[in-house]
């Protein structure tokens, strides 16, 4: 499984989604089966503009990268902003290679702290996610949930075989992004994938930690664009049959979790 991660600098004029197309053809050129955007890249991240900018589901953003999926043949992950009748959410969507959505996650931990308060732009969602894509079950998270290890255990007992963070993470508190990552890979013996935003105030070091805490990919602070891993998924068993860590409890595989709880995101969204 090569998995692709897009840090580069995300304008915050609304106009992302044109760029969408260029850059999924340039993951799946290098042969990527999946490719993952930070948080918000449809909008940017600057709070003051999403309120502005924030689109509907579907919608450009919507559009262009499923119709990028489509064409190209590779799955997509990305996180960006969803209007809905009850307000806006910091959102993410799957997408398969055939352009069919998958799933859907909305932002369970909204940040307060120096750079701003998200809960003034966004409601709270309230649900853990995992979806398939390409057999493998990828569990959903943005930014901030990173600091909330609970999160990542409902995902491994969901079935999750590979966390997901998508993140616009300052540079200032960058040390903490590569620490957390590890540690959330490490223990729920799990490959992690972290995509971050990159240049100006955003720290980059994208990253994708293996189930023993392995990096197997490191970008550096500045813009990297596209940085490509590849993961062999059979680790996960390997490191756990000698730590078993995660023995004593019983976790239903993605897709049989995904017959017994609703809205999980294993089906496709219509």
């Amino acid at each position: 499984m090569r998995v692709g991660l897009i840090q580069a600098g995300w304008d915050t004029d609304g106009n992302n989604a044109a760029r969408y197309d260029r850059l999924v053809a340039g993951a799946a050129d290098s042969g990527c089966d999946v490719l993952l955007l930070p948080e918000l890249s449809d909008t940017g991240y600057m709070l003051e503009t999403v309120p502005q900018r924030a689109g509907t589901w579907p919608g450009p953003a919507w559009d262009a990268l499923q119709s990028a999926a489509q064409r190209h043949g590779i799955g997509i992950i990305a996180g960006i902003s969803e209007r809905a009748p009850g307000g806006i959410y910091n959102a993410a969507v799957a997408f398969d290679r055939a352009g069919i959505a998958r799933g859907n996650y909305r932002k369970m931990h909204l940040f307060r702290g120096p750079e701003g308060i998200e809960a003034d732009i966004f409601r709270t969602g309230d649900t853990p996610q995992v979806v398939m894509l390409d057999g493998v079950c990828w569990g959903l998270s943005i930014c901030f949930d990173l600091r909330f290890p609970q999160v990542y255990r409902q995902l491994e007992q969901r079935g999750a075989q590979v966390l997901v963070v998508l993140a616009a993470w300052p540079k200032v508190r960058i040390a903490d992004w590569s620490v957390l990552c590890r540690a959330r890979a490490i223990e729920n013996q799990l490959f992690l994938v972290g995509v971050n935003h990159a240049g100006g105030a955003f720290g980059g070091r994208s990253c994708v930690i293996g189930p023993d805490g392995g990096v197997t990919c490191d970008g550096v602070e500045g813009e990297a664009w596209l940085l490509t891993a590849d993961m062999d998924l059979s680790a996960i068993n390997r490191v756990r049959h000698v730590m078993p860590v995660c023995a004593p409890r019983d976790n239903p595989s993605c897709a049989k979790q995904g017959k017994m709880v609703a809205g999980t995101g294993v089906e496709p969204v219509t």
